[in-house]
């Protein structure tokens, strides 16, 4: 799990449980991608509902 060491702090904090149990690097790395880009698209919206 060493090419997990440099990763962004801030992603582990907000998003611990998707770290549990991920065997394969890439679909970890499909995972953090994924959500992050879930995540703007949300926060998108979320500032479209606050206009």
């Amino acid at each position: 799990m060493n090419d997990w060491a440099g990763m962004d702090m801030v992603v582990l904090n907000r998003r611990p449980a998707l770290f549990f149990g991920c065997v394969p690097a890439d679909a970890c790395a499909s995972v953090v991608i994924d959500n992050q880009r879930m995540e703007l698209e949300w926060e998108d919206i979320v500032k479209q509902g606050m206009v």
